[in-house]
């Protein structure tokens, strides 16, 4: 049996080290407290670091987005236009004020994604087949947009503040239009889609000038065509089954250089510059 004396310093000498262990997890705690920001921090601050996928989609989707807005005079080409040789002469006669929002992605130096409203309306009179068309219609469409300039400059990209674009695309097309007696004004309602709107299917194409203003803002000329493939756009079913609607457009753009969901502080020089445009 062991004396009192021993027993009771083999407990001491468990004590200190149970106590020792204590500390030292306590010690690992704080270490890895403050290691691990640190590390994440150094990892987010390195420009060396390859970028993992999912950072490189929530890039993608959060940055380089633009807002544009454009207005000009809609033209319509159908059975009841006249001045479609004329175009001047067909934009004082035969035009109506028209617009469209355009939300894009640049999803890289020379490719972007565009959604787009498009407000156009449209008016004619036609004295041969005594008859007015007055209507409105809504497209909502989708596209891509190709920059030209850095396109044929690849790979040495050279973001001019001039450049010239084109877009190809198609979508949806709510149609509302009126067709009237040239002489009497009285409404035709003969077929159904003369009594209610009707939706048409559409594509279109077109070509664009930006001119960069400043850090977020461009001055954008714009002229789409768009080929609504239905005889319904004009009310009159006769002559050529296809109708056409031409936009000339001037807008501007801003451009969401920062990104959807960065921090107003997040400016770290490392960090890669968004793509303008």
């Amino acid at each position: 049996m062991l004396p009192f004396e021993s027993i009771t310093s083999m407990i001491l000498v468990e004590t200190i080290i149970l106590h020792a262990r204590a500390g030292m997890a306590r010690l690992a705690v704080l270490a890895l407290a403050l290691i691990v920001p640190v590390s994440l921090v150094a990892q987010q601050r390195n420009p060396y670091r390859k970028k993992t996928f999912e950072e490189k989609l929530i890039r993608l989707v959060t940055e380089n987005w633009s807002v544009q807005l454009d207005i000009g005079p809609g033209l319509y080409y159908g059975d009841l236009s006249v001045n479609d040789k004329d175009p001047f002469t067909k934009i004082f006669n035969e035009s109506s004020l028209s617009g469209q929002i355009v939300v894009a992605n640049k999803i890289n130096s020379w490719l972007a994604l565009q959604g787009r409203v498009i407000y156009g309306g449209f008016k004619a009179e036609n004295d041969q087949v005594n008859r007015l068309v007055d209507g409105s219609s809504i497209l909502l469409g989708g596209n891509i947009m190709i920059d030209f300039v850095n396109l044929f400059s690849l790979p040495n990209e050279v973001f001019p503040d001039i450049y010239i674009y084109g877009i190809v695309g198609g979508g949806l097309v709510n149609i509302r239009s009126k067709l009237k007696n040239l002489t009497t004004g009285e409404e035709i309602l003969t077929n159904p889609w003369n009594r209610e709107a009707v939706n048409e299917s559409a594509v279109y194409a077109g070509i664009g000038f930006n001119k960069y203003l400043g850090p977020n803002w461009d001055l954008v000329f714009e002229l789409t065509m768009y080929h609504i493939r239905s005889d319904r756009f004009d009310g009159l079913q006769a002559g050529e089954s296809d109708d056409y609607y031409v936009l000339p457009a001037v807008g501007v753009k801003y451009n969401l250089s920062r990104g959807l969901l960065a921090p107003k502080k997040q400016h770290f020089h490392y960090r890669k510059q968004p793509i303008r445009r």
